[in-house]
């Protein structure tokens, strides 16, 4: 619930007609979901303008509207019309506000890699102590993140809140919003460098989420990284809590075991760890993860047991066995540190013959033909033994890895999906191992399901 006094004093905005003396139950930008009481905010896109839905909301019985353009039909006069300069804007200061209502503890995540993981699985270890408020699936950016907040209320004991950017200025933005108690970064990677141009820009984006970061609040970040080891030097953090794997830290993994589908750890050198990742940077997510609950009073027996049973979300390094058959999905995103990770990971499966199936990374800017031939070459140079690749950048993975070959069984250029599927399908063995990876707009799920029905076809027969 919200008075008209305190929205406009948040947003800056001005009353243009209707009633200033409402309650206002809520904000939605959506109106199929918006419900009698609430204000639509009206946001607008590249392919949509919210204005065209005012009329929508009225019916639904919105109590008001707040718009960047006045609209071009007479409103009823009960009906608030409140204008600002930017919706967008107006979204993360009502969120804001909201926000301040609460005297709760709230985890912010950032990094190039990582984020969503370690959101999902500080909620999972945080979930048998607390209620917890946690960004749904990747909503992440100036929309979502405020979308979040705005579902507090006094049942939430705790949120874990995923901080995305493309651009300059966005983590800041969405920092000084959320004010978090406890930040996390992940790592620095070369992603959505079109807008960021290069690692360091990266890392300055990343580290500002500082900005928003309460007086008394704690940094959580990866020290084995090269750029992130700065922040041991920042004075202006009031506490560091540094994770590593290779250098000396307070959550330090060692002892790296792996099982059949999972790995384990020590931590600090005691206490043994489990997760259900064969992926060697999910230990890092889980380091990070673990420093946060920490400062939150989950034990380290609580932990142990939890973690155990946190299941990685789909499209991030899961594996299904199909007809003799494994499938490892990666599908989710793809960046060159992820996907080089993915190839480590592949190699790893000695004994066995190894299929790498991967499409376009996007948002790497002018780097990105460069980038995509180093791929190649870091494949020609492994153990993989067959490679698919899909996408117009992926061609130069192509090249590259067909150049340097050691003599590959297949390098394949696909037009589509189903054009890897169809090909994948006639040549796979007894006992292969495919991984497939891309970014997410490149769809390749659909590479998982298309195969995951030819072989249940196949196996039916």
């Amino acid at each position: 619930m919200f008075k008209t006094e305190e929205i406009l004093k948040a947003t800056s905005g001005k009353i243009i007609s209707g009633n200033a003396n409402i309650s206002i139950k809520g904000i939605s930008t959506d109106t199929r979901t918006i419900k009698p009481g609430e204000i639509f905010l009206v946001l607008s896109g590249k392919n949509f303008d919210g204005h065209n839905f005012i009329k929508a909301a009225l019916m639904k019985g919105a109590c008001g509207v707040m718009v960047e353009k006045n609209p071009k039909f007479k409103l009823p006069d009960r009906f608030l019309l409140i204008k600002v300069k930017s919706t967008l804007d107006a979204l993360g200061a009502i969120a804001n506000l909201h926000r301040k209502r609460f005297n709760i503890k709230i985890i912010a995540i950032t990094g190039s890699n990582g984020k969503t993981t370690a959101k999902d699985m500080a909620a999972h270890l945080l979930s048998r102590k607390y209620k917890v408020l946690k960004t749904e699936g990747t909503k992440n950016n100036q929309i979502g993140v405020p979308q979040t907040l705005l579902k507090l209320n006094k049942s939430f004991d705790v949120a874990v809140l995923e901080l995305g950017t493309n651009r300059y200025g966005e983590i800041e933005a969405l920092s000084k919003i959320v004010m978090p108690d406890i930040g996390i970064i992940t790592n620095i990677a070369l992603s959505h460098i079109k807008c960021l141009k290069n690692l360091a820009g990266v890392y300055r984006e990343k580290i500002s989420l500082c900005k928003g970061l309460k007086k008394k609040g704690c940094l959580i970040f990866n020290a084995d990284d090269k750029y992130l080891r700065n922040i041991k030097k920042l004075k202006r953090i009031n506490k560091k809590l540094p994770f590593t794997i290779n250098e000396k830290s307070k959550f330090k993994a060692s002892r790296i075991k792996k099982e059949k589908s999972s790995l384990s750890f020590l931590l600090n050198g005691k206490i043994r760890l489990k997760i259900n990742s064969l992926a060697e940077h999910n230990i890092y997510n889980a380091l990070a993860v673990v420093a946060s609950v920490r400062e939150l009073g989950v034990s380290y027996k609580e932990i142990k047991l939890i973690l155990n049973e946190f299941r990685f979300p789909q499209g991030r390094v899961s594996s299904t066995n199909l007809k003799k058959v494994s499938i490892v999905d990666d599908t989710y995103n793809s960046n060159p540190l992820s996907l080089k990770s993915s190839i480590d990971l592949l190699c790893q499966y000695n004994g066995r013959r190894k299929i790498l199936v991967c499409a376009d990374m996007l948002e790497l800017g002018v780097q990105s033909r460069t980038l995509h031939s180093a791929i190649g070459k870091k494949i020609a140079n492994s153990n993989i033994d067959i490679l698919f690749t899909l996408g117009n950048l992926s061609k130069e993975i192509h090249r590259a890895a067909k150049k340097r070959s050691r003599g590959y069984e297949q390098i394949n250029h696909c037009r589509s999906h189903s054009d890897v599927v169809d090909k994948l399908v006639k040549i796979l063995k007894s006992n292969d191992v495919i991984l497939v990876k891309g970014s997410r707009s490149m769809k390749m799920e659909k590479v998982i399901e298309g195969l995951k029905q030819k072989l249940k076809k196949n196996k039916a027969r």
